[in-house]
């Protein structure tokens, strides 16, 4: 497969490729005489020859090439053939390495390339954020276990000497889970907020460059 062009379409990269395929015959006159023949090549759907001498004949399953081969001679005919093709890839999905390349091959402006870089550090900007609100997820977790430790120990409890003095701590504790559970909304509400102010920056992005 060869790329012949890219395109931005929306959030994708359409590529036009050539799928390509040849054929190589080898023909070898043990002869002393030169010899004339006709070498048959079926043709293939959709495909069209490049790089490829000009076929004697052609029908509808086949196409001929006339060869002419000198006398204790070998001589190579290769059939090229190729099909245009399109496919699509996510940008979300493309690494900097790979629109680099992309970017000496003339597939890409230096532009465009600049728009699609920045895209990808937004997208990893919302995947840090995302990763951020799970361990904020995990760290309540682990936060409400304990206050239910906490409180399943309180309920054994008396209001008075020793017991009164062990459940106050307990209660301090709850308290400081508490403050430590605002804490993580706090971070939560931060981290839902900068991903949308930056999937807002990512669409307004797309719809430029589209």
């Amino acid at each position: 497969r060869e790329i012949r062009g890219l395109d931005i379409n929306g959030a994708y990269l359409q590529f036009e490729e050539w799928d390509i395929r040849w054929h190589e015959y080898q023909i070898d006159n043990t002869t002393a005489n030169p010899v004339i023949l006709l070498v048959e090549h079926a043709r293939t759907s959709h495909h069209e020859l490049f790089d490829t001498p000009e076929p004697t004949e052609r029908t509808a399953d086949q196409l001929r090439f006339e060869m002419k081969v000198p006398p204790q001679s070998e001589v190579t005919l290769t059939v090229h053939e190729r099909r245009l093709t399109q496919r699509r890839e996510e940008i979300q999905r493309q690494s900097f390495d790979g629109l680099q390349e992309y970017l000496q091959q003339g597939l890409l402006k230096q532009r465009e390339m600049s728009q699609l870089t920045q895209l990808l550090t937004l997208w990893e900007s919302v995947a840090e954020n995302e990763q951020h609100l799970a361990r904020v997820k995990k760290a309540r977790g682990k936060i409400y276990k304990a206050q239910q430790q906490v409180q399943g120990n309180m309920k054994a409890l008396g209001q008075t000497g020793k017991e009164g003095t062990l459940r106050a701590r307990y209660v301090a504790q709850l308290e400081t889970t508490e403050e430590q559970l605002r804490a993580l909304e706090l971070q939560e509400a931060q981290a839902k907020g900068e991903i949308k102010r930056i999937k807002g920056e990512i669409d307004t992005l797309l719809k430029r460059i589209s």
